[in-house]
């Protein structure tokens, strides 16, 4: 399915620091609150797709709800999207 939240952000203001939140969510009533797990995923899309593809850079990080603090979290992104 779709995101549960997201931002768009250009490639020239990273690294940055951000915050998600539920008035980030994608669908009202889907929001980061009501998840138990999820995967922060931060993508540099070459095409300029939001759907992403091949050759896009990627970074994702598996996350459980009581794990989700105050404490930043980091994020690299580090891979290549491959066919």
């Amino acid at each position: 399915g779709p995101p549960l939240a997201a931002k768009q952000l250009p490639p020239s203001v990273l690294p940055t620091a951000l915050t998600l939140s539920d008035a980030d969510a994608m669908l009202a009533g889907r929001n980061l609150s009501s998840a138990q797990q999820f995967v922060i995923t931060a993508r540099i899309s070459l095409s300029g797709d939001p759907l992403g593809g091949v050759g896009d850079l990627l970074g994702t990080v598996p996350l459980a709800a009581e794990d989700v603090g105050d404490t930043p979290l980091e994020l690299s992104i580090d891979l290549v999207v491959q066919p």
